[in-house]
């Protein structure tokens, strides 16, 4: 009874031996393993979209549309560069369709706002982003705003 014992205690040591190296990889190194698989190191593209950059083109500063839903909250950001900066939603009239409604929103950089607050969902919106620099320069930039 004694050997019985005695190899049933060897056998479960060996076993615990066994259990605890095989789990040589600690959970640090399975997560940065893993990151190196699926993601880069290579850091995020710092450029900013200014008014001064050779790349600029007014005609982008925003989408041609954007599709949102009814009672969220959304924002967007004008490029750098602009003194004065307007955001003006224009919507089609209730009572006649061939006028339109302009509201003045926002005339910081930084647009934030609830769709239900300015923008019908019977209708498409507009949205016209409006920045001066420093020179007197006005750009423009017009999206199509769909409620969904």
């Amino acid at each position: 009874m004694r050997k019985v014992c005695l190899n049933i205690l060897i056998s479960t040591g060996i076993l615990f031996l066994c259990l605890f190296c095989a789990c040589s990889n600690s959970y640090d190194e399975m997560i940065t393993d893993y990151n190196k698989k699926f993601f880069t190191e290579k850091p995020a593209d710092k450029r900013v979209y200014s008014l001064d950059g050779n790349d600029f083109d007014q005609t982008e500063m925003l989408a041609d549309s954007y599709e949102l839903k009814k009672g969220m909250t959304f924002s967007l950001t004008a490029p750098e560069g602009g003194v004065t900066y307007s955001w003006v939603a224009i919507v089609p009239d209730v009572e006649d369709k061939k006028k339109e409604k302009e509201t003045e929103i926002c005339k910081e950089k930084d647009l934030m706002c609830r769709v239900s607050d300015f923008f019908r969902f019977d209708v498409v919106n507009k949205l016209l982003l409006t920045v001066t620099d420093e020179k007197g320069n006005s750009y423009k930039d017009t999206a199509f705003i769909i409620i969904e």
